[in-house]
């Protein structure tokens, strides 16, 4: 294990969705450990936070090399979000001792929890509970335990940015039927992810997508419910508005023939209406009066269901531009200026024309003996040719 691959398993433990100074530092801290921007920007995309390559690179090329933060740096954070590696030493044959490390596979990390018996999704999932209706986080935003599970009290400690997530409610994030990372929410809404685990195309939802009309994209799981119980079709949960374009395409791959509307939290108003206008979309937005980061579930708790039904009724669809051609009706045609003609009454100057007939009646021919008094300006069959080349 060198050192970059060393570095790569270390930066790829640390949970990206963490505040832009602590991600600009880890950032720093992996160049000076000669981790490359790819690196950076694999990592940086499953934050829930995330905003786009532009950005990272943009940040990437702000890092002055050897100035500012060490690779040490990287180590110690990866270290306190519960990386770890094996060191062992080995005895030459003129009695030096030699100091190896051996780390977990660049990309994969182990262990990446704290006292966990393992750091893979699904092995800590198998641990988790079904999630009971009263659940504080449940019971305050009125949703619903269906698909989600508790981390016991019980359980081998998991220890995530220095919180034990026992009790906490476990949402799990899905791709083809495989589970692909968790997030976890306190009963007062903090958020934690599970680090050395990617979201990839992954995603929760809220409700029957498969007979649903209307599927809703939004960021976190209390407005999934919220949107679910007021309009009965189904809300899918992003784990963030960095990952709202990525979920939209998956979803829409999946189920084609629904119409999907993107619901933003207030301030991301604009990004949503970027992705409604490439992916040809809805978008609705809440309310300019109320504060950003204001939702759904704000919304649905304030208003009440119906009035967020009638909300999100009124979604937006982007303008579509004026098309190139437009089919005319006889008025049109006939408000029309005089046609300029290359061939009198057969080949317009400007346009298209067609010569058909049955097959061996000879079109071709005909087409030839066109072409070659088009290219001459002879008149052809009594009618007058303006010269021009021909192909």
């Amino acid at each position: 294990m060198n050192d970059v691959d060393r570095a790569a398993s270390a930066l790829h433990h640390l949970d990206p969705t963490c505040s832009r100074e602590e991600w600009i530092k880890a950032g720093m801290a992996a160049q000076s450990a000669g981790l490359g921007f790819e690196d950076f920007h694999a990592w940086s995309a499953n934050g829930g936070n995330y905003k786009s390559e532009a950005d990272c690179r943009a940040v990437w090329k702000s890092f002055k090399a050897n100035k500012g933060i060490g690779s040490a740096s990287l180590f110690r954070m990866a270290f306190e979000q519960g990386w770890q590696e094996t060191v062992t030493r080995l005895q030459t044959a003129n009695g030096a001792s030699v100091r190896l490390s051996i780390s977990p596979a660049r990309k994969a990390p182990v262990t990446p929890i704290k006292q966990a018996e393992s750091g893979e999704a699904a092995d800590v999932w198998q641990r988790c509970q079904p999630a009971p209706h009263d659940h504080p986080y449940i019971a305050r935003k009125g949703g619903l335990p269906d698909g989600l599970r508790v981390y016991p009290a019980d359980a081998s400690p998991l220890i995530i940015r220095g919180q034990n997530v026992a009790g906490y409610l476990a949402v799990p994030c899905w791709s083809d039927g495989k589970l692909q990372t968790l997030q976890f929410v306190s009963g007062d809404g903090p958020k934690l992810n599970l680090p050395g685990a990617s979201f990839n195309a992954g995603y929760f939802i809220a409700g029957d997508i498969a007979n649903s009309a209307r599927i809703f994209i939004t960021e976190g799981i209390g407005q999934a419910w919220a949107i679910n119980a007021s309009t009965d079709h189904a809300a899918v949960v992003t784990f963030g508005a960095g990952r709202m374009k990525t979920v939209a395409e998956a979803v829409c791959l999946a189920h084609p023939t629904a119409r999907l509307v993107i619901v933003p939290d207030r301030g991301k108003e604009s990004q949503a209406e970027a992705i409604a206008r490439s992916m040809n979309c809805e978008w609705a937005e809440l309310p300019n009066e109320n504060p950003s980061n204001y939702d759904a579930s704000d919304f649905a708790l304030e208003y009440g269901p119906d009035p967020l039904a009638a909300l999100l009724d009124r979604a937006k669809a982007p303008t579509k531009p004026e098309p190139r051609f437009k089919l005319l009706n006889g008025g049109d045609l006939h408000a029309m200026p005089p046609l300029q003609w290359r061939l009198r009454g057969v080949l317009p100057a400007l346009g298209l024309c067609a010569l058909y007939g049955p097959s061996a009646s000879g079109k071709s021919f005909l087409g030839f003996d066109r072409a070659a008094a088009s290219a001459e300006g002879l008149e052809w069959f009594g009618c007058r040719v303006q010269a021009a080349p021909v192909i």
